[in-house]
Order: structure tokens, then sequence, then C-alpha cells
């Protein structure tokens, strides 16, 4: 299995010549297929990929892990690029999904011009398992047992009568590649928690044990809303990881002072991917 990061927030050493935002989107290879998770937060995806030579004309399927903009902003772009793939999102990937900043908030879901504009091409999927190819799952409804961390409290949802609620993240989902009996477990930015999102992939798939983890984990602290991850909480993920999951491939929004602490902790066992990384897992 080959995945290119084509955007991530943090650019790989020798590769000035990409452009790195923040934000997500992988090109995945696999058994004649060619999936891109995530779309990152603009045109940039368009840039880097024609430089790392990934044709995204012969993406099969472009995979929504959630409805943001920083996963969702190159969508038409991309479907400009390509004319065959289907978007796979979550049915409410498509509401309003804002940021809180001291008390302004900011709109960062999706265009709503993707809903528009290329509806034939978007395939809503729902609270149910998604077989979208051979051995590839989509995996929505998290069943969320342990306490979400404090910096998802700034994300909200605008409702139709101009009211604000929390972002329950209903929107979010997992994908899971399963290669050579291995299983590959894809997470956007896992607002839902990777212990969440952990075990209820396990127990969709009836599994011990997950091989890869590649996506982000929402560990970043946020100076704005005066929030930072607790270190219970990174222990948490760190045994979590380290008894569930074989290798962790983590960016993104894990940030790199959260990463470092892991690495602490798990040392061979997971890696940092930034955009222009290329793995090749056999």
């Amino acid at each position: 299995m080959y995945i290119g990061t084509i955007v991530e927030d943090t650019l790989k050493e020798n590769c000035s010549l990409l452009k790195n935002e923040h934000g997500l989107s992988l090109y995945i290879k696999y058994n004649n297929k060619n999936i891109l998770f995530d779309a990152g937060p603009s045109d940039v995806l368009i840039h880097n990929s024609a430089k790392m030579n990934l044709d995204l004309s012969e993406i099969d399927y472009l995979i929504i892990s959630h409805g943001h903009f920083d996963h969702g902003g190159g969508i038409i772009p991309f479907l400009e690029k390509n004319k065959k793939a289907k978007v796979f999102m979550h049915k409410y990937s498509n509401k309003n999904y804002y940021f809180e900043d001291n008390k302004d908030k900011e709109f960062i879901g999706l265009d709503p011009l993707i809903f528009k504009n290329y509806s034939d091409r978007i395939v809503f999927t729902d609270n149910s398992i998604i077989n979208i190819c051979e051995n590839v799952f989509l995996i929505p409804n998290i069943e969320v047992k342990k306490e979400l961390t404090s910096n998802n409290k700034a994300i909200l949802i605008k409702q139709n009568n101009n009211t604000f609620i929390q972002d329950n993240f209903e929107h979010e989902q997992a994908m899971v590649i399963i290669d050579n009996d291995k299983y590959y477990l894809f997470s956007g930015c896992s607002h839902n928690g990777i212990i969440n999102i952990g075990d209820t992939v396990k127990k969709a798939l009836n599994i011990d044990k997950i091989d890869f983890f590649i996506g982000g984990l929402h560990l970043v602290d946020d100076p704005i809303l005066k929030t930072s991850i607790k270190t219970s909480d990174l222990d948490d993920v760190a045994n979590y990881l380290k008894n569930n999951i074989g290798m962790t491939y983590t960016c993104h929004c894990t940030g790199d002072p959260a990463y470092n602490y892991l690495k602490e902790q798990l040392n061979d066992k997971i890696e940092y991917l930034r955009t222009g990384s290329e793995l090749n897992i056999k």
C-alpha cells in the first residue's frame, strides 16, 4: 500500500517545492484502486499532487472524513480535475459548522456550492457501515464512551433559528482498508477521540487489534481559548495506541507538542506525516 501526504500543516524536509497548509489530504494506492482521503483546505492539492507525480484524475473515490473546510475545501478543485470519482461524505457534512474565537464565530463548514453544483458526484453515508469496494469500509456512528477533549468545545453548529449548539461530530467517519490481513484505520481529525473510534471499529469488524492508524488525533492546544490537553488525556491515548494499534502515523491536528509526548511513550511505534511524506507498506 502506498500513502502519499499531499496536504498537511507542516512540510517535510527537502520538499520546498510543495506547499503546506492547515488541513489534510492523503493519496492512497491499494489493490489497483486510487483513493483520496480528504481534500485539504484549498486547491493546494492540485499543485502538490503534480509535484509529487500523483495523478488526481486517476482517483476512484474521494472520502471526506468530516464536514470541515480544512478537509473538504479542495473538493471543488478536485472535481474539476477528476471527472469520474464519487465523493463519499456523511449526510450531516453539509451542516453549518463554526469555530468560536473569543465570541467571534468563523464559518468552517464546506462550500455550499459543492452540494448545489456537484450533487450527482456525492454519495451521502448515514449511520451504517459502507463497503465502497473490496476490503474498503467507511465506519460512521462512532460510539462515544470516553469524554471528548476540551479543544473540541469551540466547534459549533449553527441551527436554522440562528442559534448555536455544540458540534456532536455525527458527521465524522473513519475508513478501514484490509490489505494482506492487516487492518489500516484512517481518520481525519479524530474529533470523537481515537479511543472511541478504535473501539467502534474493532466492534464493527469483530477484531481485537488494528495494525496501522493513519491520521490526526486532535490533541493540539488552543491558545486563543486557553485550552490545553491534559497530561492524563495524552497518557490515555498513549496507552491505547500502545495496546491496540500496531503502528501509528499521525499528523495535522495532533500537533508537535502532543506528538513529542507520545513519541517518548511509544518510541518507534509512532511517526509524524508531513506534506511530502510517502509510505510504502507491505
